[in-house]
């Protein structure tokens, strides 16, 4: 397969490889009053919990691209159970951990990229091992993220995605 590379509308570079874009926190870190923030949010890389009580981990929810093996990934928060999220971070530094779960869990992200907000989708979490960030399918609905995630997605679409994120287009 070839490797993607496009030449931006906006900016005339060429850009190469299938990117990767995605979210630092869930959106309920927005609710939390900005100087509040470090005494009720403990936010890891991985993981975040608010208030003791509102857990959340991140993970990858990959599309595929028709013509390219590697999927475009948007790097996405799911909250979970705190039963869910005591597994998960009792197994999380195990280098096999596949077996864990899944875990069900809500989608607390959203994309510039879709008119309806992606916050709420159903999903699946999928630990992986070896350190690979865990796996969010998102429940099949008609909601856009969900089919791209299920049908895939064009060239032209990953053109898309990126001039819009990488330029506001």
């Amino acid at each position: 397969m070839n490797e993607f590379e496009f030449e931006c509308s906006h900016c005339g570079e060429v850009h190469k490889g299938i990117p990767t874009f995605g979210a630092d926190i869930p959106n309920t870190v927005l609710q939390v009053p900005q100087e509040q923030r470090e005494s009720r949010v403990d936010l890891g890389t991985d993981d975040c919990v608010i208030d003791g009580k509102h857990f959340y981990v991140k993970g990858y929810v990959e599309i595929p691209v028709v013509g390219f093996s590697d999927p475009f990934i948007w790097g996405s928060w799911v909250s979970l159970s705190e039963e869910n999220y005591q597994e998960f971070v009792e197994c999380f530094d195990q280098d096999n951990r596949s077996h864990v779960g899944p875990f069900f869990g809500w989608h607390c992200c959203d994309f510039a990229v879709y008119e309806k907000e992606c916050t709420n989708l159903e999903t699946q979490i999928f630990l992986r091992d070896n350190g690979i960030r865990p796996l969010i399918k998102i429940k099949p609905t008609k909601h856009p993220l969900a089919v791209e995630q299920n049908n895939g997605i064009t060239r032209d679409r990953l053109i898309q995605i990126y001039e819009q994120m990488l330029h506001g287009i």
